[in-house]
């Protein structure tokens, strides 16, 4: 796997079956095209991370490089993801008469891990 991963650095697509041993989540990366950019990754459920800032792997020299900038880049989207997930939540469940459509669409708008962290902040605050 090693080897593989190593002798494929600058090929992200050809390394792609061993993104689920190296990180938690996530099964496939989405690349753009001839333009050396990962643009997203997706989870075995068709969940997809779009990122803010795209990563170019065809500047990198190194396979660890650009594994650990994705890496980096996975984190800062999805906290500012929830940054902006609690901002929109929090009026909608502070409203009397909870509307079911604002509900949905902000269950559309996020990743589950980002859904069930906001529900789990919002009931904390509510709570405390």
């Amino acid at each position: 796997d090693l080897l593989e991963i190593i002798g494929n650095g600058k090929n992200p697509p050809a390394i792609q079956r061993h993104l689920r041993k190296m990180f938690s989540g996530i099964h496939q990366i989405g690349t753009a095209g001839e333009e050396g950019r990962i643009e997203s990754v997706s989870s075995s459920q068709g969940e997809t991370v779009r990122f803010k800032a795209k990563i170019l792997y065809s500047e990198q020299t190194e396979v660890n490089a650009w594994l650990s900038e994705m890496e980096k880049e996975v984190r800062t989207t999805l906290c500012e993801g929830l940054a902006v997930s609690l901002s929109v939540f929090e009026p909608i469940l502070r409203r009397e008469g909870m509307k079911r459509e604002e509900l949905f669409k902000w269950m559309d708008s996020f990743p589950a891990q980002i859904l069930i962290l906001s529900l789990q902040i919002q009931t904390c605050s509510l709570i405390e």
